[in-house]
């Protein structure tokens, strides 16, 4: 039978169909308003001729399937990677529907993947409804594809990676061995669970607020908290990005050699310093007050107004005295806290002020807490050196007028604050993007500390750093019942 024009469905074809079954119009209702393409085919022998289309494989005809025109063959659409007329078969002498996947080529040459489902409707007629899938079938094989590499890519991963809903849900976790042995995780204590069902209640609103900058801001954002396992304290990086609409990316790293070893290399600068300011007030300066002390009789012998020799040796003797006061103030600077009872943070901080007042022309208030002794000198040091270079930030880059140093005693430690009333920060989108502020949160890691800045355009800037007591004095604390949750909390 060769193929007819194609019409809509005829309607003395399925009034026949239908004779003596359901109400043909309903029929026709449903079939018609079928969102994709579909055929009635009759059995005739051995084969399957179309009988009968609806409005979407009427367009679908016309566009790129001609040749599924009415009175078609089922055989001659026969393809190489399926059994058309097989598949008909089979759904008639079964009464029951069929469903396949398959990809067609018309004979347009447009190649489509097709889900196609028939169900019997008498006993020599099926209704076949074609959906294409083309697209989809791609997006999911690019998006297995996807996976399959990303899933690679975490396996690789020497860090632990971790990927989280918006509210905190665990979708998936990669943690190396290393990191199990270094921080007691595994990777089903995470998957399938939320973040506050493992950690505590300070833990899980820290990682919900920094989940949320991450999916409310570009760039990666940084967290830094402290583990301990099986008595010992770990040091952990986590880095949160986002990697979806609704769901972020943590890495998660022990970095506690790399801060062991910044904290050492922190530790031979300030010893070299020290012994060099040492060097200074012992060596260099007492053989200037030497010099001088040998020159103070001459001088009382030639007055500066009897000759030129007494002048000159006046004037050779001020500039001694000059020497050894750059002399004693590049040694206090090099060594700003000593060990020994003498000066303590909030002094030095004091000293800071005036030179700073002298040399820039600023106005700088100094506001300390009593106890800023309890501090080691190391932290002291770094304390002053973050201020130091905070000062010089603010005058020379944010051309402030007036700074603020502060000093506030908080449950195991100290937190310093430097605020300025200069420009803020330039040049970077972050303030942690120049070498001073490098510098600064490498000092404050090296103590155990925490540093933070925050950039007000226009207003200023804010830099403050927690440094804590030595574990002596948290101790301490802590039996006396003052010590409260520590800072850079983490789970025990």
């Amino acid at each position: 039978m060769g193929a007819e024009r194609i019409d809509p469905a005829p309607r003395g074809d399925i009034e026949g169909l239908l004779a003596g079954g359901p109400d043909e119009s309903l029929f026709r209702a449903h079939f018609e308003n079928l969102p994709g393409p579909a055929y009635i085919w009759r059995r005739v022998g051995s084969d399957f001729r179309l009988i009968a289309c609806n409005r979407a494989a009427t367009e679908r005809v016309r566009t790129i399937a001609h040749e599924f025109a009415i009175g078609c063959s089922a055989a001659a659409l026969q393809g190489d990677q399926y059994d058309f007329v097989g598949f008909l078969h089979r759904c008639v002498q079964n009464g029951r529907v069929e469903h396949g996947e398959f990809e067609y080529r018309y004979r347009s040459g447009v190649v489509r993947r097709l889900n196609m489902t028939v169900m019997p409707i008498g006993p020599d007629h099926v209704v076949h409804h074609t959906q294409d899938i083309t697209e989809r079938h791609y997006a999911e094989q690019a998006l297995r594809t996807s996976e399959a590499r990303f899933r690679a890519l975490m396996q690789a991963h020497p860090d632990m990676l971790v990927r989280v809903t918006r509210d905190g849900v665990y979708l998936d976790a990669h943690v190396p061995e290393k990191v199990t042995r270094l921080l007691g995780f595994r990777a089903e204590h995470f998957i399938g669970k939320r973040v506050d069902e493992i950690f505590d209640r300070e833990f899980a609103r820290m990682h919900e607020r920094y989940r949320l900058k991450a999916l409310e801001t570009e760039g990666v954002h940084t967290w830094e908290f402290t583990r301990t396992v099986d008595g010992q304290r770990r040091d952990v990086e986590a880095r949160f990005v986002r990697s979806g609409e609704d769901e972020v990316m943590i890495t998660i790293t022990d970095v506690t050699d790399r801060l062991h070893l910044e904290r050492e290399i922190v530790s031979s600068v300030e010893r070299e310093r020290n012994h060099i300011g040492h060097d200074l007030h012992d060596g260099l300066g007492q053989l200037l007050t030497g010099v001088k002390l040998m020159l103070e009789p001459l001088r009382k012998k030639l007055p500066a107004d009897a000759s030129a020799e007494g002048k000159t040796l006046h004037h050779a003797v001020e500039l001694i005295n000059q020497a050894i006061a750059q002399t004693s103030e590049l040694a206090r600077g090099l060594s700003p806290v000593h060990r020994e009872p003498g000066l303590t943070l909030d002094q030095v901080l004091q000293q800071l002020a005036k030179r700073s007042e002298a040399y820039f022309g600023i106005t700088c208030r100094v506001r300390a807490a009593a106890r800023t002794d309890r501090l080691s000198e190391e932290c002291a040091n770094n304390l002053y050196r973050i201020a130091q270079e905070a000062v010089t930030n603010a005058v020379r880059h944010g051309r402030a007028s007036e700074v603020d140093l502060s000093c506030r005693l908080e449950p195991g430690g100290v937190t310093m604050t430097i605020e300025d009333n200069g420009t803020g920060f330039h040049g970077t989108k972050s303030p942690a993007g120049g070498m001073g502020m490098h510098i600064m949160r490498y000092r404050a890691r090296a103590v155990g500390g925490e540093l933070k800045a925050e950039n007000r355009p226009g207003r200023g800037a804010i830099i403050s750093c927690f440094c804590p007591f030595p574990r002596a004095e948290a101790a301490n604390e802590a039996a006396a019942g003052r010590a409260a949750t520590p800072r850079g909390p983490g789970p025990a």
